[in-house]
């Protein structure tokens, strides 16, 4: 059991050091990029790369359908049906690149005419075509991604990553220090995109291999049952995409580009935000799958339970330190220029952090295969956001976009999904699920409530002053160690005070440890 907890938080630090640096690198060249290529053009960018992450629905959720089937095939030992389930997924990306190599790649006059009439079409369609292309390669790679997601070997994702971005942060200063502009910009992403994704091919090799890869393993009844499973996920997809990804189409439709500039700040912080706690928790579907596989609901329960912890103290963390120092911060990141974005910071943080919290809530129906409810209120949320975003936008600007983003997540995320969570799961009660809850949420806001009041004065627009105070923040943390979690989760799952005794060289006073 404990070492269930420990592949599980192991498997988090790597992804969370590799997000750390993605971030890190992000915000140093976020403010080069724009004095490279000006606010406008840096909106473009922000406003194509929205587009392209629609593609996400191609996925047809067969990259959560390998979590969910891949780690039930390892746990039987079953090699023939884990070649039958990889292959049969790999086949299907590959058809979907092809599709929207030449699908999207004639839709560059349409979506110029429709977003970025400001910019030369010829410029607009050499970048779109590019990043065409890089969508589409990347399709075949998210086989390779599902496979190793599926045996929780996060640390060699991580790597992967970490190398990319490092590799791309070089590329973009040598390319835009030379006058290359957007175009660079594109062929950067590219290139690098592709580098990672051999790479990645080469590890699976090295470490793994034992899925061989063959034309015999794609069978139509694999496939099958698993779009069976991840039509769902679609559904889901396509609500997230209205919930996360349609803003910048939205303010493009009523605002100049360097609109979506400042939106796109405030909506990339919004991002680390989000992917900061799915580095912690984002293992947690393959997880619930291989111990629903096992047949015992209250370890999977205790280990949900724990996530749920989790989630909320990071979430309120995050985005606590986001409304304490987001102001100061994007004032001295990227100029004052972009002030306007922090009451859109504002408003976003308050509604994710909600629905973050409630993360490993929605991972584990779908650890189980219980999303179709979820998946369907996704869809409901994200037309709610799109409805009120359109209304906002043309009386209100940024800050109405964000206000029909946040009320809606607020709503279906903070309170339908638990809900729907506790009738398809028979052991989530509901007094035991808000006594856990509940109790570590208060808890987290007390924590931060107290030390905001006591930081505020001292906040300025000054990396110096911002570190120190995000320095003495993580005080947080073992204060909600010991507050938030049990004597038996602080034992057997976290294993911190353990951690450090040894790495102190001093034994451990329990002998059952």
């Amino acid at each position: 059991m404990s070492g269930l907890g420990q592949r599980l938080i192991l498997g988090s630090i790597g992804r969370v050091l590799s997000l750390a640096v993605t971030i890190g690198l992000s915000l140093l060249l976020t403010p080069f990029i724009i004095r490279h290529i000006g606010s406008s053009l840096f909106g473009l960018w922000s406003l194509i790369g929205g587009i392209m992450g629609f593609s996400g629905l191609l996925d047809l959720g067969l990259n959560s359908a390998l979590k969910r089937f891949l780690p039930q095939a390892f746990e039987k030992q079953d090699q023939h049906l884990a070649g039958e389930i990889f292959c049969s997924a790999l086949a299907v990306f590959v058809g979907i690149g092809v599709c929207i190599a030449f699908g999207l790649g004639i839709g560059a006059g349409p979506i110029h005419s429709w977003v970025a009439r400001e910019t030369a079409f010829s410029l607009f369609r050499t970048v779109w075509i590019v990043l065409v292309v890089d969508t589409a390669v990347q399709f075949p790679l998210r086989a390779y991604v599902g496979y190793f997601e599926a045996r929780l070997r996060q640390d060699i994702l991580s790597a992967v990553e970490t190398l990319k971005a490092v590799l791309r942060a070089a590329l973009v200063v040598y390319a835009l220090s030379s006058g290359k502009g957007i175009v660079a910009l594109a062929l950067v992403t590219f290139g690098v995109n592709v580098a990672g994704g051999l790479l990645l091919v080469g590890l699976y090799r090295l470490y793994y291999g034992d899925v061989r890869l063959s034309r015999h393993f794609i069978r139509k009844d694999t496939i099958l049952r698993m779009l069976d499973y991840s039509y769902k996920n679609v559904i889901a997809a396509v609500g997230d995409i209205l919930r996360f990804q349609i803003d910048l189409v939205v303010i493009s439709a009523y605002c100049p580009l360097s609109h979506v500039a400042v939106y796109a700040i405030a909506s990339r912080l919004s991002a680390y935000f989000m992917e900061t706690v799915a580095a912690f928790i984002g293992m947690s579907i393959p997880l619930f799958s291989g111990l629903d596989a096992r047949g015992d609901p209250r370890l999977l329960l205790e280990v949900y339970y724990l996530l749920i912890k989790i989630a909320s103290v990071l979430s309120v963390y995050i985005g606590g330190m986001f409304l304490l120092l987001g102001k100061a911060f994007i004032v001295r990141w990227v100029g004052a220029d972009f002030a306007a974005s922090y009451p859109v910071l504002f408003i976003l943080t308050i509604g994710i952090g909600i629905a973050l919290s409630q993360y490993p809530t929605v991972n584990l129906l779908r650890g189980l295969s219980l999303h179709t409810t979820i998946s369907f209120l996704n869809i409901v949320e994200g037309l709610a956001n799109l409805a009120l975003s359109l209304v906002l936008v043309q009386s209100m600007g940024l800050v109405g976009v964000a206000l029909g983003t946040a009320i809606p997540i607020t709503v279906f995320a903070g309170v339908f999904g638990p809900i729907i969570a506790m009738r398809l799961v028979g052991y989530i009660k509901p007094l035991e699920w808000i006594r856990t809850y509940g109790v570590v949420m208060l808890k987290a806001f007390a924590a931060m409530g107290l030390f905001g009041a006591l930081a505020s004065p001292w906040i300025t627009p000054d990396y110096l002053r911002l570190s120190a105070i995000a320095g003495l923040s993580i005080v947080y943390f073992p204060c909600m160690y010991f507050w938030a979690f049990s004597k038996r989760e602080r034992r057997h799952y976290l294993m911190a005070e353990e951690r450090i005794r040894n790495f102190f060289g001093r034994p451990s006073p329990d002998p059952e440890r």
